[in-house]
């Protein structure tokens, strides 16, 4: 099997938080703006898929949901 190596990241480009495993709506909003400003100072963008926020009963969103954040 081959290695595959992604190409660094430079000054301008996104990240993109996607399907996590809990929601981020457990994060203070204080705490995402400590993160979004910081990757900003790296000369990032921060970008984020439309379900990130969602939660249930195990502050989690349902696995259809995070799949469909790809």
């Amino acid at each position: 099997m081959s290695k595959i190596f992604p190409k660094k990241l430079k000054v301008g480009d996104e990240i993109r938080i996607i399907a996590p495993s809990r929601s981020i709506k457990l994060l203070s909003q204080e705490t995402k703006d400590i993160s979004n400003k910081r990757f900003e100072d790296l000369g990032f963008k921060l970008s984020f898929g439309k379900h990130v926020d969602k939660t249930d009963e195990f502050n989690s969103s349902n696995i259809e949901l995070r799949v469909g954040d790809w």
